[in-house]
């Protein structure tokens, strides 16, 4: 999520829906982000901060894989999220997460952590390496950080899905007109290195699918639907030609007919240990 002075910038609002297209974006990629956690080497007894942590998708997992002895702290400013993230805690029975009402970049920890992790945060962020440097200094030498951030360009249809694509390009003109770089997580290394961390390693993974009653269409159009006051104040596209109401089913129409693949949610991660 974005700092405390750029809280009304963040892109996609922070509505009830927003919330919503959070947990089913969360659903989708539970795998491609477990995947990440285990490769950097999350274990039971660790101590997690979680930043940017939303409805707490990420911190909900992490928890998990660190109990029973372990800790995780998901941190954001919206308290909408926190509290939907409260509540799934509660009702997944995870006691060993807390979550927290707080400007990452201004975040006062009450101890030092084995790991910090976030995922689409420095998307969101002006200056990443300083958001990344404002939390590292949390991790005990010898800890984890490891964030996973997109690569927007490498989504992709195949064939070519001619709807799918227009709407990827609207969603990454609203990246890019935002002053955002949506192709933040090929540049990890560069600023892990910019904060003096050493080179990290790396996993990339997106979500690909080609079935005919596939849940990417709705997560894309859900996508539109959060952005679409951006997309219409930015001038890129209007609600009329979106037709967002329909544009899920209009979507996977296309994908059927054309026995299409796509590919959404690259996402690149890097994790290192500090020295």
């Amino acid at each position: 999520m974005a700092s405390h002075a750029e809280q009304l910038e963040y892109m996609l609002g922070r509505s009830h829906d927003e919330h919503d297209r959070l947990k089913r974006q969360g659903r989708l990629i539970s795998k491609i982000t477990r995947h990440f956690l285990e490769a950097m080497g999350l274990h039971s007894g660790m101590r997690v901060l979680d930043v940017g942590c939303g409805v707490g998708d990420v911190a909900l997992l992490a928890a998990s894989m660190v109990a029973p002895d372990g800790q995780v702290v998901g941190i954001d400013l919206d308290e909408a999220a926190l509290r939907m993230a409260r509540h799934r805690a509660a009702v997944e029975e995870l006691h060993n997460v807390q979550f927290r009402a707080a400007d990452f970049q201004k975040y006062m920890s009450d101890g030092m952590f084995d790991a910090v992790i976030g995922r689409c945060v420095l998307l969101h962020q002006q200056n990443p390496g300083t958001a990344l440097s404002s939390v590292a200094q949390y991790v005990r030498s010898g800890g984890i950080i490891g964030f996973q951030e997109p690569w927007f360009s490498r989504g992709f249809s195949f064939p070519r899905v001619p709807l799918f694509e227009e709407v990827i390009r609207w969603l990454h003109s609203t990246v890019e007109a935002s002053g955002l770089d949506g192709n933040v997580g090929l540049r990890l290394p560069f600023i892990f290195a910019s904060i003096g961390l050493p080179a990290p390693k790396l996993t990339f993974e997106m979500l690909v699918d080609c079935s005919p009653d596939s849940e990417v269409c709705e997560f894309v159009a859900h996508t539109v639907r959060s952005l679409l006051p951006r997309l219409e104040q930015l001038g890129i596209v209007s609600s009329a030609r979106v037709q967002v109401d329909t544009l899920a089913g209009r979507l996977r129409q296309e994908q059927a007919e054309l026995g299409g693949v796509v590919g959404v949610m690259p996402l690149l991660g890097a994790w290192c240990r500090k020295p």
